[in-house]
């Protein structure tokens, strides 16, 4: 473990992290190359403060597609792994518009295209309303505008594009209540 010390606002937050975090967090390819080589190496190991983020999630979240292409190539990497708002790497990269992710992301066999935002360890109610309680990245991605993203999804065969959200809309109706016109005729091609 790593410990650092940021200073927010008027006190400090001690976060821990393992060493494959900090070297994803700083975008250090090099330091991630030479972690990924170690056999005592925890791919999956959770951040443990700030939502439990994986390296991999982690990496998703800041767009780093070439360190997501090196997690990948890790033989224990657990691809469709959540952290503590129930946030996997794909529905991270489709909320934040990380094409390049979503792209290496969706190349895995074994992803959940149609994962939910979730939490076991959360009530609702305690979530943000920001993050869109029960959608799945094609929904995120719908509501974000990201519609180079929703054009990718709508390519998987596996995609299901009639998911409810909790307050029950559909990726159309999502579209529809974002004012997303490119991604409404997306929808609507890709239905009939």
């Amino acid at each position: 473990m790593v410990f650092t010390k940021e200073k927010t606002e008027d006190y400090f937050i001690y976060d821990y992290q393992t060493p494959i975090i900090c070297a994803v967090r700083n975008g250090d390819e090099s330091m991630v190359r030479l972690l990924l080589d170690r056999d005592d190496l925890d791919i999956n190991d959770m951040h443990k403060c700030n939502n439990r983020n994986t390296a991999l999630i982690w990496a998703a979240l800041q767009g780093r597609a070439r360190i997501v292409d090196l997690l990948l190539s890790h033989k224990d990497i657990e691809i469709n792994g959540k952290n503590l708002l129930g946030m996997s790497a794909l529905s991270c990269a489709a909320r934040e518009g990380h094409q390049a992710v979503v792209e290496s992301l969706l190349a895995f066999p074994e992803l959940d295209v149609n994962s939910k935002i979730h939490s076991d360890s959360l009530p609702q109610p305690e979530l943000p309303r920001s993050l869109g309680y029960a959608r799945t990245a094609l929904q995120l991605a719908v509501a974000g505008g990201h519609n180079s993203i929703v054009k990718l999804l709508l390519s998987r065969t596996d995609i299901d594009t009639r998911a409810r959200d909790a307050r029950g809309h559909t990726p159309l109706e999502v579209a529809v209540k974002e004012g997303n016109t490119e991604a409404y005729t997306l929808l609507s091609e890709h239905s009939s």
